[in-house]
């Protein structure tokens, strides 16, 4: 790929269709899959669509079901599963009405803001790990702008 002149427009046209790939599969993933925050102004071609809520925190908890925030204000989970008011839930969800949704699927996230923080740790720490391991057999030249094996 980097062998000849052309290899910068090879780049660029490997980056576009990567990104007109990501593109493509959020617009499918948008149409099967819609945002919560278009329940707000629900239809009923809403209803035979799921809805994914990813890590939301409990506002309230009502006899039907629970509140969650969204961008456009608080919408009602329908569920026969309480949690607390704080606690954070991961939820698969179907649109039944105007902000409100019935929780098909429902998952209590215990300590999210540790584990969250804890993972990105363990990831930052593996990666330097590893780059101090293999540093000795790479060579560094900046004058020269290249980045070449000892081997």
């Amino acid at each position: 790929m980097f062998s000849d002149r052309g290899w910068l427009l090879k780049v660029g046209a490997a980056l576009g269709l990567l990104a007109w790939l990501c593109l493509d599969a959020r617009r499918r993933t948008a149409a099967e899959h819609p945002d919560v925050e278009r329940v707000a102004v629900f239809t009923e071609a809403l209803r035979e669509h799921s809805v994914y809520l990813w890590a939301k925190p409990v506002l309230d908890v009502e006899p039907t079901g629970f509140q969650i925030n969204t961008q456009v204000g608080p919408v009602h989970i329908l569920s026969t599963r309480q949690p607390r008011v704080g606690e954070v839930v991961s939820i698969i969800a179907r649109p039944t009405g105007p902000r409100t949704l019935e929780a098909l699927s429902l998952q209590f996230n215990e300590g999210f803001g540790w584990k969250r923080a804890l993972n990105y740790g363990v990831s930052i720490i593996t990666l330097l790990g590893y780059l101090w391991i293999i540093r000795r057999r790479f060579r560094w030249r900046i004058h020269e702008g290249v980045f070449r094996s000892r081997y």
